[in-house]
C-alpha cells in the first residue's frame, strides 16, 4: 500500500513537473543540464519503484531495470559533472532519444507480458489494461527516434520534449501505482 501511495505521489509530481517544463521551453533550455539531471534521478527512481512492484507481481521486466538504473546514473553523473553539464547541451538530443526508445521498448514489453500473464489465469483479473503501457511505448519509442534523427529540431524545443517525457512517465507510474 505504501509503495503504491508514493508511486501515485511521485507520477503526480512528475505530471506536474512535466507540465511547467514543457510550457517553458526557453527557461528550460537554460537550465537544460541541472534539469535533466534532477529528472534523470527521479524517473529513474520511479521506475525502480515501478519495477520492483512487477517483480512482486511475477512480470518485471530485466529492460524495466536497465532503463531504471541507466537514468538514475546518468542524473548523478550531470549533477557532479560542471564540465559534463556545459557539454551537455550538445548530447541531450541523443540521450533524450535513447532514453525514451528504452523506456518506451520496457513498457511495449511489460504490456505483452501483461496480457499473457492474465491468459494464464484461470479467473479474469483486473487492473490496468494490458494495452495502455504498449500505447505509451510506442509513443515513447516514436518520440525517441524522431529526437535522435533531428537533434538540432530536438535542441530548439528541448524544454516541450522533456515535458512530454516526464508527463507521459508520470502517467505511466501512476496507473502502475493504481493497479497494482
Amino acid at each position: 500500500m505504501a509503495i503504491q501511495l508514493l508511486s501515485t505521489i511521485l507520477g503526480i509530481l512528475l505530471i506536474i513537473s512535466g507540465m511547467q517544463l514543457a510550457t517553458n521551453p526557453i527557461g528550460t533550455a537554460s537550465t537544460a543540464p541541472m534539469l535533466l539531471a534532477v529528472v534523470l534521478l527521479v524517473e529513474g527512481v520511479a521506475s525502480l519503484i515501478t519495477w520492483l512492484l512487477r517483480k512482486r507481481g511475477g512480470y518485471a521486466s530485466p529492460w524495466a531495470l536497465v532503463g531504471a538504473a541507466l537514468s538514475a546514473v546518468l542524473g548523478v553523473l550531470i549533477l557532479v559533472s560542471p564540465t559534463l553539464q556545459l557539454d551537455i547541451l550538445t548530447i541531450i538530443p541523443y540521450i533524450m532519444g535513447g532514453l525514451v526508445i528504452i523506456c518506451g521498448l520496457s513498457n511495449v514489453m511489460q504490456g505483452f507480458k501483461l496480457n499473457s500473464l492474465r491468459q494464464a489465469l484461470p479467473v479474469k483479473v483486473n487492473g490496468i489494461p494490458w494495452g495502455l503501457p504498449v500505447v505509451f511505448g510506442v509513443i515513447m519509442v516514436l518520440l525517441g527516434v524522431v529526437a535522435v534523427i533531428n537533434p538540432l529540431g530536438t535542441l530548439i524545443s528541448m524544454g516541450v520534449w522533456i515535458g512530454i517525457e516526464v508527463v507521459v512517465a508520470g502517467i505511466s507510474l501512476i496507473s502502475f501505482g493504481m493497479f497494482a
